[in-house]
């Protein structure tokens, strides 16, 4: 990067001498965690699982997602004072990228077109969304001291 091009990138994202690597890695994790979990796996999981539910169960699918977020969070909420925080990241992170894995596997079996397992899939991506989400700001509030995060939250 030239000089002249970073000392404009500091100066429009506000970052202060020896932040910019930190503004980098977080605005690359939150850029990949909406363009991976939001856009690609929510909207193909979605589109899956309404194309295969009959019309007249679809109003429960806002009922299923709601009761599989509530679970997960309490679940989540449970361990979080058990783990030191970096470890509960990390082992959440790995549970969620697993069960991304196992169920695309699953995809290419003749399953693919159960309604079980396409459910399955759009609540359990509604449920990385949400938690990868909080996982996100609880991190970064952790990097940053509350000066830091008044101007780098924004443009994060």
């Amino acid at each position: 990067m030239t000089t002249s091009f970073r000392g404009y990138f500091r100066r429009l994202f506000q970052i202060e001498e020896g932040e910019g690597l930190t503004f980098a890695l977080l605005a690359l994790t939150f850029f990949l965690i909406i363009a991976g979990n939001y856009t690609i796996g929510r909207s193909v999981s979605r589109s899956l699982f309404l194309s295969n539910l009959p019309p007249e169960y679809i109003p429960f699918r806002y009922l299923i997602v709601t009761a599989g977020v509530i679970l997960a969070t309490l679940a989540y909420t449970r361990y979080n004072g058990r783990f030191r925080r970096d470890r509960l990241f990390v082992g959440s992170t790995a549970i969620m990228t697993l069960g991304v894995f196992i169920l695309r596997l699953l995809l290419a079996t003749p399953m693919a077109d159960s309604l079980l397992l396409l459910g399955g899939l759009y609540v359990f991506l509604e449920i990385t969304a949400v938690l990868m989400t909080v996982q996100f700001w609880t991190l970064a509030s952790e990097l940053l001291t509350s000066r830091q995060a008044k101007r780098l939250f924004g443009p994060v």
